[in-house]
């Protein structure tokens, strides 16, 4: 069930329509000099006109002349310049997620140098931080305990023979 967003003016509760407004509100609010008509929203602000799909160029009301990008799923296009911007933005949010679960050392060898994110390639699971070499030995062990078990038996194995 969608969310009904409801009038930011107190004492109103009809629903939104226009920039966080009831119809009713926005116009009286217009007549008023509180808003503005014909000033770009944040969602209007990169529309596309005298979109050319065969080359992929359109003119964006904010950016100019641009290449354009289809969105996934429907038939509309957007402005690449747009699309750039908003998927660095998501990219930063989610390092800073990622920052966040980063412990100050290897899991396994206690190194604080070249620290990484561990994560399961199967579901793409965060698993811990480790550091580049033991992130890569995990890899090559084909994310197998069991063969890092055996490894490690061998190991000693080598060690009691000496």
């Amino acid at each position: 069930m969608p969310i009904v967003q409801i009038c930011s003016t107190p004492q109103c509760c009809k629903k939104v329509t226009a920039r966080g407004f009831c119809v009713a509100c926005y116009y009286k609010k217009l007549r008023h000099g509180e808003v503005q008509s014909g000033t770009q929203t944040k969602r209007w602000r990169h529309r596309l006109t005298n979109i050319d799909e065969i080359n992929k160029k359109a003119i964006c009301a904010h950016c100019g002349e641009v290449k354009i990008t289809k969105r996934s799923k429907t038939n509309n296009w957007r402005c690449s310049v747009d699309v750039n911007l908003r998927s660095k933005d998501y990219k930063k949010a989610y390092r800073q997620v990622k920052k966040e679960q980063l412990i100050d050392h290897c899991e396994i060898c206690l190194t604080k140098e070249n620290l990484c994110w561990d994560h399961d390639h199967t579901t793409g699971k965060f698993r811990g931080t480790l550091c580049g070499h033991c992130n890569t030995a995990i890899g090559f062990f084909k994310n197998d305990s069991q063969l890092c078990i055996n490894a490690s038996i061998y190991l000693s194995k080598q060690v009691t023979n000496d």
